[in-house]
């Protein structure tokens, strides 16, 4: 374990677990699993993890509500959730007492021996990290893939596993110190999740932590910000732009892609599905994973191929009256918002309607100014930070506030006419109204098909 704690001093040790969401209940069972000395506390009165923990585990010590009434006498290590800001108090009390703050990769990586791939980035990292899953998994390896996305990681971890793909969050990467040989990429950084970080300074350094002792580093050479990380370690870059012999580049005509890497194989994939610079972007970056991993370019190119991209980010999930409509509800950042759009222009006119809003998190949308005015008829902006969205927009661009989604898509159903597009890639996360991104993309999806279904039957009547 960290700071040179062996497996014999651990369980001699005191532990206290922050958070008990899912991370939090990952390190109860597995402090459990390895008899290990604890307490868990959440700030929460009661969470779903709680009652599941009471019930499994009932001799467990669990201090439900504030954190300013625990105490840290007798605590030697602190197992800190990801949901757990740095700034909170109990925090800047713990290392003031000079307590060690570890998180979940510091144990996965005391257990875990399979090679690493880890997987990072504002956007598409969900894509990638389950890419690369599906084609070791194709090649008949026993493979665990999860982190942030999906299964918690400690949760992954067995004996028999031949790889470990894991997609990790700035929160998740903020304390991390050393990688341990894994193969760590960095996709793109845009700003995100400021509310959080304060800064963007600490937001790159949060995500830049997964280069630390990594063996083999995976740089976008087309994003400037990750280009210009410098870390001392091995670097291969991939790039959509640059077709060069010594980086992995993608030459992209109409629905075929032809990738090239460095030793001068390549894979050729034939009637692409995904659309969009940021998707072949992604496709570029697992395959490069999966060659660095010793994945063979035949079980890349028979599952890419088939690939057909995840729910909620760009799903194309109903064309009705000749009208598309459009479940980005992944997108909890202006970059994302960017990308998709960028995705669905087609010729000179502006035909999509876009659904834009929620919390903010303290982005600047600005940015987003030119390419609505290239390719948005509309914006439906809603939640609770529509107003303050709106300021920042161009007086020239049409929009219209509303207090949810539910009457902002409403209005979207009755703007919409054959040709447009209405999408939802709300830019902002969903939790001033929604638990997820999920819950406020099944929403979305759910209210288009009743009023696709209650027309339908208008006409049959």
């Amino acid at each position: 374990m960290k700071s040179g704690i062996d497996s014999q001093k651990a369980k001699t040790l005191n532990y206290l677990i922050l958070g008990l969401g899912k991370t939090g209940v990952s390190m109860v069972t597995f402090c459990v699993k390895e008899g290990l000395n604890f307490i868990a506390a959440d700030s929460r009165e009661t969470t779903p993890g709680m009652k599941l923990l009471q019930n499994k585990y009932p001799n467990i010590k669990i201090y439900p509500g504030s954190f300013s009434d625990l105490k840290l006498e007798g605590i030697d290590i602190i197992l800190k959730s990801p949901g757990i800001n740095l700034h909170d108090p109990i925090i800047q009390r713990a290392m003031e007492l000079g307590i060690h703050i570890l998180t979940e990769i510091d144990l996965f990586f005391s257990k875990a021996r399979a090679p690493v791939v880890a997987i990072t980035g504002s956007n598409g990292k969900s894509t990638v990290t389950t890419l690369v899953g599906l084609v070791a998994e194709s090649e008949g390896l026993n493979v665990g893939v999860g982190g942030n996305l999906g299964t918690p990681m400690l949760e992954l971890i067995n004996s028999s596993r031949d790889l470990y793909v894991l997609e990790l969050s700035s929160y998740q990467l903020e304390l991390v110190d050393d990688m341990r040989g894994a193969i760590s990429c960095i996709l793109n950084i845009t700003p995100d999740h400021i509310d959080r970080h304060k800064t963007m300074q600490n937001y790159i350094a949060s995500k830049s932590n997964i280069l630390k002792g990594a063996s083999i580093t995976l740089l976008n050479k087309d994003d400037p910000v990750v280009s210009s990380i410098k870390i001392n370690a091995e670097k291969k870059y991939f790039s959509l732009s640059d077709v060069n012999k010594n980086l992995s580049s993608m030459d992209a005509k109409n629905s075929n892609c032809h990738i090239s890497f460095e030793d001068g194989s390549s894979v050729i994939l034939d009637d692409m599905i995904l659309n969009g610079d940021h998707n072949l972007s992604n496709i570029l970056a697992a395959l490069k994973l999966c060659k660095l991993a010793g994945l063979s370019n035949e079980s890349m190119h028979r599952t890419i191929s088939a690939f057909r991209g995840l729910p909620h980010r760009c799903e194309k999930f109903l064309l009705d009256k000749n009208i598309e409509f459009i479940n980005d509800s992944k997108s909890t950042n202006v970059a994302s918002t960017k990308a998709a759009i960028e995705a669905h222009i087609e010729g000179n006119g502006k035909s999509i309607i876009l659904l834009l809003g929620g919390l903010d998190k303290g982005q600047d949308f600005s940015p987003l100014n030119d390419i609505l005015d290239l390719a948005v008829k509309k914006i439906l902006l809603f939640g609770k930070n529509a107003g303050s969205i709106k300021a920042q927009l161009s007086q020239s661009l049409s929009c219209e506030i509303f207090d949810s989604l539910k009457q902002a898509t409403i209005k979207s159903y009755d703007l919409a006419s054959s040709g447009d597009k209405v999408l939802l890639s709300p830019g902002c996360s969903s939790f001033d109204e929604f638990s997820n991104y999920e819950h406020r993309g099944n929403f979305f999806k759910d209210l288009i098909f009743n009023f696709s279904n209650k027309d339908s039957q208008k006409k049959v009547s």
